[in-house]
């Protein structure tokens, strides 16, 4: 048995483990960051909710997933954990998925599935036809860390109090990225006489590689001048990780519910 420190395009995994359990897991994790393009680098910090996604389109990355679910080894402290139940809980605590994921239990055994909240009240949302004839329920339970919470609420609020001459310094390009100003987005023209009476800020997720030909792909994200507002990007896009991996768990969600388990597991299931 020897201690060892996995580095991984998902995660740096310390466990106790036998060279023979690492030695496949090593290699089909070498194939997946060839693969994806991903590297365990990219996966530190705002970015790494996202690239850990990114890394569910590849099937190479698919192969590494199962391995690490089959991967039996003990914590630090001596406990027994599997690649499923322990990967991200043993991440250091300075990586954006280990603090987003601090307080979560989390899975990796099915491809884009590392999340594993437990909402128990979704079911009675269900047999309440919540999502069928209401339209609309509340959230609880979803660990988006209130300090992040405010700090994407601050960072708006200084936003949208700059001079409009400021402000269309970041107006949204042709793919809706950007500071759409007030009545500039029009939800029904058929029915409105002026566009909506709201001002917006449009951050998406950056585009792949082979994606950056195809419409709406085609641009990056637009940001205010980083010397007027120098946290408004690292916190939006932080913030934008971390609700685009929480939507992508409630779907799964909706799809168990529906009777349809991993309906949302094909590529494209955000499409920006």
């Amino acid at each position: 048995m020897v201690r060892c420190l996995l580095f991984a395009p998902a995660m740096a995994y310390a466990a106790v483990c036998t060279p023979s359990d690492l030695m496949p897991i090593a290699s089909s994790a070498m194939t997946c960051s060839s693969a994806s393009g991903v590297t365990a680098a990219q996966l530190q910090g705002a970015d790494a909710v996202t690239n850990a996604i990114k890394l569910c389109q590849y099937p190479a990355c698919q192969a590494f997933f199962a391995s690490l679910a089959s991967l039996k080894c003990t914590d630090a402290a001596g406990n027994p954990v599997s690649g499923a139940s322990g990967v991200c809980s043993a991440l250091p605590k300075s990586t954006g998925v280990s603090m987003f994921f601090a307080s979560a239990p989390t899975r990796v055994g099915s491809c884009g599935r590392y999340m594993s909240y437990h909402i128990p009240i979704f079911v009675d949302l269900i047999s309440l036809k919540a999502c069928m004839e209401v339209g609309f329920f509340y959230l609880e339970g979803h660990r988006i860390p209130i300090a992040l919470q405010n700090a994407v609420y601050e960072q708006l609020k200084q936003f949208f109090h700059l001079p409009e001459t400021e402000k269309r310094k970041a107006s949204a390009d042709k793919n809706m990225r950007g500071w759409a100003p007030m009545y500039e987005e029009t939800l029904d023209p058929a029915h409105q006489s002026k566009g909506d009476t709201k001002e917006a800020y449009h951050v998406c997720r950056p585009s792949l590689p082979d994606e950056v030909h195809l419409p709406l792909h085609d641009t990056d994200n637009v940001f205010p001048d980083a010397h007027t507002l120098p946290q408004f990007k690292p916190v939006t896009t932080a913030y934008f990780n971390a609700m685009s991996a929480l939507g992508l768990h409630v779907a799964h969600l909706f799809a168990d519910a529906a009777g349809s388990p991993g309906y949302f597991n094909a590529p494209g299931m955000f499409d920006r």
